[in-house]
């Protein structure tokens, strides 16, 4: 590509640019492309030159330069002083700026176009050829003349057009208003009398609409009042009729000159705030970085380079600067990082590398990544990885402790599957049973059986929920909560249940941070430990119970699978029993494991525990030698809501009769058909479904009001809460009371919650039943 012919002398190009690096890369990328190129460090010193010579074909130039920066060339090359070299069309090639808003400024100054740096070779030879074949024309400012005088309105055409303006024009508010949303205007001549209304509404619909509109008012009559009413509008300037055209041309001028450094200085302001805001984010982002950067030469000299405070490996940076790698380092790692170094700057890639150093009386193993950063400097970080070598020769450990998670996590899926069915089966045991005792009378000869059926089916249904509780899906209702008052209204019945030769004492932490869980699982907590303290204890003995605050960090974490960083309320039971053998402690969260005799404990106690804190998130610690005692610490994680105050439910009264039309849905036939005739029992009217599908249906043909939707939490096709939601649209009279056998996860508890709605939890008695209508209905 050329931009001469073979008989004719090459385009003359004057190159201006401050940075010696982009002025010899430019001028490289011109030559290549046969034009003769002038290039020059400064502005002062090209405008001295062009003086003496033919002007040139095209200027290229930066913007922002010290002395006479861009803006100002530019203005220079377009004012009557250097007339010779209005005509020369400019290439504005800066860093400064990008995007819509530098095109705009380059055009108000006169350039021909805008390239942001840094610039493709390619496009900038192709850019300044287009200009050089009269292809890439300058962008001519175009303004908008509002006046209703046929005769000056068209003189006002003329003469802007003469003066390189596109020039348009309109006699009335309305066809003013048309002109201007169909183009973008730089400027605006405003008459202040209109036919259809003042020139007022322009100046705010021209300003609202495009700020960057350089607006002049004109009119015969200007006040004082009226003047400054124009500025305080946004007008840039105004004129009394009659005036001399050169003098509205030079005002114009001159407030596009004013309204451009505008935005020069609004853009840089940007941009210095931006820079300054660069420069604290990478300040604070290094600050957090714990590994050392360096900037190196070839020969290995120290250039820059960031030492956090923990570094473990060289010295302050003020004492690193200016000094080379052999100084700091082993002679064999200084040799390799030398050669790594080389291998980068000739293949273009390195990969990493480790060494180890001795530092305070043990070797330390470290990690070096390396990239090229300016020119032959190389960018190095370094890493101390000791801690993951560490990590990685406890390996074994780490991989035994995570198969023996996976299997309590595939055992506690077997059981909560296993508790689920069975708890559907006990619903219904338990909720017949109930139905038979309530219409047999005490003195009968099977009350006594059935009592004692629904005590065994109760036993059985505290099971499940132990089971549910070790497989995390335990129905709760979790709230944010102070542990120590919830530890100690549990004191005096604990030490009941430890008995009189057991002492129980009680630390609690002051300022103790807040947990979010179900108060009766702290209660699980605390019986199930302390039973267990109870029982290594032979005889007389101390259980200790204590609360404190502790923050985990990612280090604490490596060698203990499941704990993650950060705020936890730490809740200890020690005791000075008999300890445990590692083989026992591995064991022990499993569920039926027993170290009892047969026949005196069911091996549920500590699964229950180790299923409630992993349902809440958090995290089990159990230390413990033979003869030593032992003391099993839960992290809960730290909540920073406001605790809830614990509320104390004394029994409803029994209350009458009831009447109130009841929707039930559940999906289990069984439990359907129990929870119909409990209900009808109940003296209630009963919708009976097995689906949503069929809840709607009865919903919209049931024309009476619905009292009360009783539905299950998990249906298929839809949940309780959509469900819910759909038939609010038709019965909103109809309240809501859903019911569950287990945890149903975090969403659908949460959009219960969120509802307010009361919730019975499966398996239930006639009584818990009637209660929780009630309390769904306003009268329990």
């Amino acid at each position: 590509m050329s931009g001469s012919s073979p008989s004719s002398p090459a385009p003359v190009i004057t190159l201006v640019n401050d940075d010696p690096i982009q002025l010899s890369f430019l001028s490289r990328v011109l030559e290549r492309a046969d034009l003769d190129v002038r290039a020059y460090a400064s502005a002062e010193a090209a405008l001295g030159e062009m003086d003496r010579q033919r002007p040139p074909s095209l200027v290229v130039t930066d913007l922002y330069m010290p002395g006479i920066d861009g803006w100002r060339f530019c203005r220079l090359l377009r004012s009557p002083e250097f007339a010779p070299f209005n005509a020369v069309p400019i290439l504005v090639v800066s860093a400064t700026y990008a995007g819509d808003e530098p095109d705009r400024i380059a055009a108000d100054l006169g350039a021909e176009s805008f390239l942001a740096a840094p610039v493709d070779p390619g496009l900038l030879a192709q850019r300044v050829l287009a200009i050089l074949q009269g292809r890439q024309v300058r962008t001519l400012p175009r303004v908008l003349i509002v006046e209703d005088s046929r005769t000056l309105a068209g003189m006002l055409r003329r003469t802007f057009h003469e003066h390189g303006y596109r020039a348009d024009s309109a006699s009335t508010v309305a066809e003013a208003l048309a002109a201007f949303g169909d183009a973008a205007y730089d400027v605006a001549v405003l008459d202040y009398h209109l036919p259809d209304g003042l020139g007022d509404t322009l100046l705010d619909a021209f300003r609202s609409a495009r700020p960057d509109c350089v607006c002049l008012m004109m009119t015969t009559d200007p006040g004082p009042a009226l003047a400054m009413d124009w500025m305080k509008r946004g007008a840039a300037d105004y004129l009394r009729k009659p005036f001399q055209v050169d003098f509205l041309l030079e005002r114009c001028a001159r407030a596009r000159r004013e309204r451009a450094l505008l935005r020069v200085q609004d853009m840089l302001e940007q941009r210095t705030r931006e820079l300054r805001e660069s420069e604290t984010r990478m300040g604070a982002f290094l600050s957090a970085v714990p590994d050392l950067m360096f900037t190196l030469d070839a020969q290995g000299n120290f250039i820059d380079c960031h030492v956090p405070d923990e570094a473990r490996l060289f010295m302050p940076r003020e004492d690193l600067m200016g000094r080379n790698l052999e100084d700091v380092l082993p002679p064999d790692v200084a040799a390799a990082t030398l050669a790594h170094v080389e291998e980068l700057r000739q293949r273009g890639a390195t990969s990493p590398y480790c060494f180890e150093s001795a530092h305070g009386g043990e070797t330390r193993h470290f990690e070096c990544r390396m990239a090229h950063c300016s020119g032959d400097q190389v960018l190095a970080m370094v890493r101390d990885i000791t801690d993951q070598r560490r990590a990685e020769a406890d390996g074994e450990i780490l991989q035994a402790q995570l198969l023996q998670a996976q299997k309590m996590e595939s055992i506690g899926r077997l059981a909560g599957g296993v508790a689920h069915d069975f708890n559907n089966m006990l619903c219904v045991i338990i909720g017949l049973g109930d139905l038979l005792l309530s219409r047999t009378e005490p003195d009968h000869a099977s009350y006594p059986h059935l009592a004692e059926i629904q005590r065994a089916a109760q036993r059985s249904a505290d099971l499940t929920r132990q089971l549910l509780a070790f497989a995390r899906r335990q129905a709760i209702a979790p709230r944010v909560l102070d542990l120590n008052p919830t530890v100690e209204e549990m004191l005096l019945m604990l030490r009941r249940l430890i008995g009189e030769d057991i002492v129980l004492t009680w630390t609690p932490s002051p300022d103790l941070w807040r947990v979010r869980l179900d108060p009766s699982q702290i209660d699980q907590i605390l019986a199930n430990l302390c039973v267990n303290a109870r029982d290594a204890i032979r005889d007389v003995g101390t259980i200790h119970i204590s609360t404190r605050n502790r923050t985990v960090l990612e280090s604490q974490c490596l060698n203990r699978p499941g704990l993650v960083p950060g705020d936890y309320v730490l809740l200890t039971v020690s005791d000075d029993g008999h300890g445990m053998d590692e083989a026992t402690r591995k064991l022990i969260f499993e569920p039926f494991f027993t170290t009892k005799a047969v026949g005196k404990g069911t091996g549920l106690g500590l699964a229950t525990v180790y299923g409630i804190v992993k349902q809440n998130r958090g995290w089990i610690d159990v230390a413990s030698e033979p003869g030593e005692g032992a003391a099993i610490t839960v992290y809960l994680p730290r909540d920073l809501g406001q605790a809830e105050p614990r509320h104390h439910e004394e029994p409803a009264p029994r209350p009458g009769p009831g009447r109130e039309t009841i929707l039930l849905v559940e999906d289990e036939p069984a439990i359907l058909a129990m929870a119909v005739e409990m209900l009808e029992g109940l003296g209630h009217l009963v919708l009976p479904a097995g689906s949503p599908a069929e809840a709607l249906r009865l919903a919209e043909g049931h024309r009476a009001p619905i009292d009360l939707v009783l539905a299950d939490l998990v249906l298929p096709a839809m949940n309780g809460p959509e469900l819910a939601r759909a038939l609010r649209a038709l019965h909103p009279e109809a309240r809501t009371l859903y019911m569950s056998g287990f945890a149903t996860g975090e969403s659908l508890d949460a959009a219960m919650r969120d509802e307010g709605a009361p919730f019975l939890e499966k398996p239930f008695s006639l009584k818990e039943l009637e209660h929780k209508v009630r309390e769904a209905l306003g009268a329990g």
